[in-house]
């Protein structure tokens, strides 16, 4: 990629592989990483640090994540994992500015379970419990997820509530179902 460049350090044997990054970058944003990568059975360990990140950019691309994801063949049933992204500041986000991202991947299921993103002036968003699945050619997520209001005018006024809707709320919890194919 240009502007990107990955270096890192190693160390393998016949069980494993060890890896640390060293001053990487990725489209000119410092990126350091670390893990392990077991053999037998196949299992990866990975911890991710990003100075800045476009989540913006991410979820509207014509090649976003869900497409990505959507491929039967990129998740194997074999592949399991589990990989923390921190995310020391969304660039071009008026609601969050930082985040903790927990990815983990059991046997084709991809579960984002105390994945957390803050809002320095609002509160947060933390999910409870997530799945992203295939059934039937479908690609589905379901997910409970929690805001915790922590500066009420703050969210009424980022969100443009009128006062005669506005009530006195700390925290939102709902759960979703919703076919990312469709």
């Amino acid at each position: 990629f240009f502007g990107s460049e990955i270096k890192f350090t190693f160390d393998v044997d016949k069980n494993s592989l060890i890896y640390k990054s060293t001053k990487s970058k990725i489209f000119n944003t410092q990126i350091d990483f670390n893990g392990l990568i077991e053999f037998q059975p196949f299992y990866l360990i990975s911890n991710i640090i990003l100075d800045q990140f476009n989540l913006v950019k991410l979820l509207n691309s014509e090649d976003s994540i869900f497409k990505l994801i959507d491929n039967r063949n990129l998740i194997h049933k074999n592949f399991n994992s589990k990989i923390f992204i921190d995310i020391r500041k969304f660039s071009k986000d008026n609601i969050f500015n930082r985040g903790e991202f927990f990815i983990e991947i059991q046997n084709g299921i991809i579960k984002f379970d105390d994945s957390i993103f803050i809002s320095d002036k609002i509160g947060f968003l933390k999910v409870l419990s997530s799945s992203l699945y295939t059934n039937n050619n479908k690609l589905l997520l379901k997910t409970n997820i929690l805001i915790d209001i922590q500066n009420l005018k703050k969210f009424y006024n980022t969100f443009q509530v009128p006062k005669k809707f506005r009530l006195d709320i700390k925290k939102i919890n709902f759960n979703f179902e919703t076919n990312l194919t469709s």
